[in-house]
């Protein structure tokens, strides 16, 4: 009886370190986007820190007695009663002192996640009522429970693949109730918008200047995926506005076209073809075709308003051409052909940017903006070339243009007291991280600093875009603070070869370490760069 009692004490005390690990790969998944092969991806990266070989050691101690029960050939009552208290004992120990890191994007116990946390819940006592059925030992418990420990990944794998058929019941009725509330609005206009970077920005300069003269409705923060497209026409769209513009985000090809099946837009903006998520489209063509799916997804009438300075937008214009279309194009002049919509006499300044719009039939319009930066210039051609192309006056569209603020985390500027942040912590890609350096190199201050953990999701280009980032800011910075050491290896090499002085940058552990050093370093009058800022997976 004593030796029952010691084994049910040993099993809950297992419990507590079980479930803390299961809610972190929760986490885990989440951030993943609920897909296992993104979850699986992330496993390969941080094995070392999620398989720690202390939290083998429970397996091992209980591996350890069942040798002895073989080698004795009996089960000695206060030696498997002193292993199950070291169970005990290990386990609680691991639960106390595990990481307990501060996350920047904390769980979100959404429906789904309470889901899965049912299924795997669920699976967990599937398992132990087999075990039950088949009258195994009390070690064979024990045992179970020290593996789970340490791959709990495997009952949240489980537990996700058990919902796969109730997941895609529930996003197939919430996709059919969008589908049913789109075609009761037939004046409803729709603008897609895609690029490999620009798209957000270019959303909100489009609804700032199309909310002059419409009722607009945009997709919020970075809903750019299709069950984000459907959340946000079965809680926010109604039939009073006049026009909705959908992000399009891709990770693989038919993302895009899949959304535009949905909404079915009449008007097309593609911003930009880069090497973005090439670890899984694999190469820029497929990148390419992908973002074409919008433009190929138009009616005959429908109007596509494009980068021209782009070279693999004017490839894919020749490649996936349709002639019934209208097309806006708009640049600064650098491309092939000129474009319908240009700008010159750019002048940039701290407090924003002026230029001149200048159309294709010689008409000239000046502006003024808030907002920083040369990709922020071609963002608000994009926003500009629309507007004329559906008929909006110059006087709306200066306002409208004059008004827009900063888009949170994309190149914002954030005067302290005595010191100046750049936040353009949402992403990178080649081209923001460029920009963004010309902004830093615009403003005047003490010190130029920058933090930055790199750029990601590269595919095979990764390394050498990272390591031309790391020469181009070594032209630019005063002190450079790179978050992550083994991921910003690159970095670390390309300073090395522009020569930068070792004592001018540090290499610290995660973020919050970052901005620890930077209040040790920080001096009045300083300005600060915080370039990219990659969620908690991607923590070493």
């Amino acid at each position: 009886m004593i030796g029952k009692i010691l084994f049910l004490t040993a099993f809950l005390a297992g419990l507590p370190f079980l479930l803390a690990k299961l809610i972190y790969h929760l986490h885990m998944l989440q951030l993943n986007a609920y897909f296992n092969c993104r979850y699986l991806g992330w496993l390969g990266r941080q094995w070392a820190k999620v398989f720690r070989p202390v939290e083998f050691f429970p397996v091992a101690l209980l591996f350890v007695l069942f040798l002895w029960q073989v080698w004795h050939g009996t089960s000695h009552q206060v030696v498997t009663g002193t292993f199950a208290f070291a169970f005990a004992v290990v386990s609680l120990f691991l639960f106390f002192t595990r990481e307990k890191g501060k996350a920047k994007k904390k769980l979100v116990y959404t429906p789904r996640v309470k889901r899965l946390l049912t299924a795997a819940t669920i699976l967990f006592i599937f398992i132990f009522v087999v075990l039950w059925q088949i009258q195994a030992s009390f070690l064979a418990f024990l045992f179970t429970l020290a593996l789970l420990q340490a791959l709990v990944f495997l009952l949240v794998l489980g537990g996700n693949l058990l919902m796969l058929p109730v997941e895609k019941g529930i996003s197939y009725y919430y996709y059919r109730d969008a589908r049913r509330k789109l075609q009761g609005m037939p004046r409803l206009k729709v603008i897609g918008i895609t690029g490999s970077y620009g798209k957000t920005s270019t959303k909100h300069i489009v609804q700032k200047i199309l909310a002059q003269q419409y009722n607009v409705l945009m997709t919020p923060a970075s809903f750019n995926t299709t069950m984000g497209v459907v959340r946000t026409i079965r809680e926010q769209l109604s039939p009073l506005h006049d026009y909705f513009i959908v992000e399009m985000g891709a990770k693989k090809p038919g993302d895009i076209a899949e959304i535009c099946r949905l909404v079915r837009p009449t008007v097309g903006m593609l911003t930009s073809v880069g090497p973005q998520h090439l670890e899984t489209f694999k190469t820029i063509e497929r990148v390419q075709e992908t973002k074409f799916e919008l433009i190929r997804a138009l009616p005959s009438d429908g109007i596509a308003v494009l980068n021209r300075d782009e070279p693999l937008i004017n490839d894919g214009m020749k490649r996936f051409e349709n002639s019934t279309l209208r097309y806006v194009t708009y640049g600064l002049g650098q491309g092939e052909k000129l474009p319908h919509i240009s700008a010159r006499d750019i002048r940039y300044s701290e407090e924003g940017t002026e230029f001149t719009v200048v159309r294709e039939d010689g008409q000239e319009y000046p502006f003024k903006t808030k907002l920083l930066g040369k990709h922020n210039l071609y963002n608000l051609l994009a926003g500009i070339a629309l507007a004329f192309a559906l008929g909006m006056d110059y006087k709306s569209i200066y306002a409208g243009v004059r008004d827009i603020v900063p888009i949170e985390h994309r190149l914002q500027i954030k005067r302290k007291e005595d010191y100046v942040i750049i936040d353009d912590a949402y992403n990178a890609n080649p081209v923001g991280t460029q920009m963004a350096l010309e902004v830093l190199g615009l403003i005047s201050g003490n010190k130029k600093i920058l933090v930055t953990p790199g750029m990601i999701e590269l595919g095979s280009r990764e390394y050498e875009l990272n390591r031309e980032f790391a020469r181009q800011a070594a032209q630019v910075c005063d002190y450079i603070i790179l978050v992550g050491g083994k991921r910003t290896k690159p970095l670390q090499d390309g300073l090395a070869e522009a020569q930068y002085p070792p004592e001018k940058y540090t290499v610290v552990k995660d973020v919050f370490a970052a901005f620890e050093h930077l209040e040790k370093i920080r001096r009045k009058g300083d300005i600060i760069l915080l370039e990219n800022d990659l969620t908690d997976d991607y923590d070493e």
